[in-house]
């Protein structure tokens, strides 16, 4: 369901940067809307720090979309690179970061320190899930393995970052964040050692028959 949602998002992304390509002049890179997105995501720590749940999950609806766009630009201006995808993984990280430091400065406030833990957990397995696909790619291209093959291979799984970031949303849209970092917590680990799991038998020697 969420990879249904995310390819219809990037068809519609991409006839938006058709259309701001066109009437931009091309002047507008996918760079400086990756910048903007990240930047919009100070924006949601403030809400969350005012504890204004429904407006940060709005805001990360709203700078989701531009996520979606940049790579969408990206294409319409044949402008992919290494670079831009380094750029992108980078923001996104950040933007997790923030938000999580928003809950769990919110939880602290509130004297939750089941709340901090919880937001703290989450926040570290969502880091995991994250260094063990890029390490996971890394090790089993020096290891001589079909790079197209282990993306699709480590691409997936139960909680990747358009999961984790509908979880987030769920949770502050009705007012549930706790709800949200524990399910998101719990789940990315889960992810972090299936996929920690999957890399190992990549890279471990086949026994042949």
């Amino acid at each position: 369901m969420i990879n249904f949602l995310t390819d219809k998002v990037r068809q519609e992304m991409l006839k938006v940067a058709r259309a701001l390509d066109w009437a931009t002049g091309s002047r507008v890179s996918p760079a400086f809307i990756t910048l903007i997105s990240l930047l919009g995501h100070f924006g949601v720590l403030v809400a969350l720090v005012d504890e204004q749940y429904v407006l940060a999950g709005v805001l990360i609806i709203v700078f989701g979309l531009m996520d979606a766009l940049d790579g969408a630009l990206a294409k319409v201006q044949s402008k992919t690179s290494t670079t831009g995808m380094l750029l992108d993984a980078s923001s996104d990280r950040a933007k997790e970061f923030l938000i999580y430091l928003g809950l769990i400065f919110v939880f602290a406030d509130n004297q939750n320190v089941f709340g901090v833990v919880a937001a703290t957990v989450a926040l570290g397995g969502s880091f995991m899930v994250s260094y063990l696909r890029a390490k996971g790619e890394t090790a089993i291209a020096l290891a001589g393995g079909n790079q197209q093959r282990t993306h699709q291979t480590f691409a997936e799984g139960l909680m990747q970052y358009q999961v984790r970031m509908t979880v987030l949303i769920i949770g502050l849209l009705t007012g549930h964040p706790l709800i949200a970092v524990l399910v998101i917590g719990a789940l990315s680990w889960l992810t972090a050692l299936l996929r920690f799991i999957a890399i190992t038998d990549h890279l471990s020697p086949k026994t042949k028959q």
